[in-house]
């Protein structure tokens, strides 16, 4: 499900971060679209935490109508398979703006953000946020 974060007019820098909760390898990528179709990676977690340091995105009046992907992949397959379900149900992200006019803003994943393989061993998160 997508979220909305409000930017402003003004200079102000907009900071995002990402915070997992997981007994599980965790990997995550950060994406921006701006208005004009430019699309890129603005920053990569390490390859076990999947957690976003405080990073600045940009600034206010430069992201307007921009958009953030937000992919995190989680592997579980060093568990049994009766925990995997449990894992995943623990499972916390909390995606954190500040800056802009919505002040500081912090939310987690959608149920409809995840998709599980079948077995349970791997696991995608993804979260759009639109910056109006």
């Amino acid at each position: 499900m997508e979220k909305k974060y409000a930017t402003g007019l003004g200079k102000n820098e907009i900071k995002f971060e990402l915070a997992i909760g997981t007994i599980g390898l965790a990997y995550t990528k950060v994406h921006l679209k701006i208005k004009d179709g430019h699309f890129s990676i603005i920053k990569e977690s390490s390859a076990n935490s999947g957690n976003i340091p405080k990073i600045i995105i940009g600034m206010s009046d430069e992201l307007k109508e921009a958009s953030l992907a937000i992919i995190t992949t989680l592997d579980f397959s060093f568990l049994p398979v009766k925990e995997r379900e449990l894992a995943i149900s623990k499972l916390s992200i909390k995606y954190i703006l500040s800056g802009g006019f919505s002040g500081n803003y912090s939310f987690g994943f959608d149920p409809d953000d995840l998709i599980a393989s079948d077995n349970n061993k791997i696991v995608t998160v993804s979260k759009a946020i639109f910056l109006t």
